[in-house]
């Protein structure tokens, strides 16, 4: 077998080796990130006490939390990650969420339009629909009304319901806010 021969073997193996490792990696990290999900579901879960929750269990629920935003902002956008979808399961959804927002002592609620001028800068933001991606887009919510907003990419959901809620108010409850300092 001539050196060229055997180096491009060793080559051919080497490719083969790192093919199959990176392959591993992969496949330990999405057992990984799976396995925290579900643990982190299976935490929050208890905070959830019903399917279907009255004002009083919003409050109960929500009492445990270390602090609760003012200002609440939702961002809905449909599969290929352009503007809200109208539809009457998104009215249902935002009705649901006015209600979990009142019964929790919420006192602002914004669900973006991109005709809305007058936004005051909301403490925490949920992005719902779309692709699921780790990188979150705005899609034309002004830059300048979070910037010391707390933006919760939930972006895998396409529906609003109560324990997506009450998940996103516990992220921003054990987020430290240091405001520049």
């Amino acid at each position: 077998m001539s050196s060229t021969a055997l180096l491009t073997h060793a080559q051919a193996l080497f490719y083969i080796l790192a093919l199959n490792v990176f392959h591993i990696y992969y496949a330990l990290h999405t057992a990984t990130r799976r396995t925290y999900l579900a643990l982190r579901e299976w935490y929050v879960g208890p905070l959830a006490s019903c399917t279907a929750p009255t004002p009083d269990t919003v409050r109960a629920d929500t009492e445990r939390l270390s602090k609760i935003p003012r200002h609440l902002a939702v961002l809905v956008m449909n599969e290929e990650g352009g503007a809200s979808r109208c539809d009457e399961e998104l009215v249902q959804d935002v009705v649901k969420l006015a209600c979990y927002c009142s019964a929790a002592g919420i006192v602002e609620l914004t669900v973006y339009e991109a005709t809305e001028q007058d936004l005051t800068e909301p403490n925490l933001m949920i992005v719902i629909g779309g692709t699921p991606h780790k990188y979150v887009s705005l899609e034309g919510f002004p830059p300048w009304h979070v910037r010391l907003t707390e933006i919760v990419n939930m972006s895998g959901h396409d529906r609003i319901d109560y324990t997506l809620f009450l998940r996103s108010l516990y992220r921003y409850s054990k987020v430290e806010q240091r405001f520049g300092r």
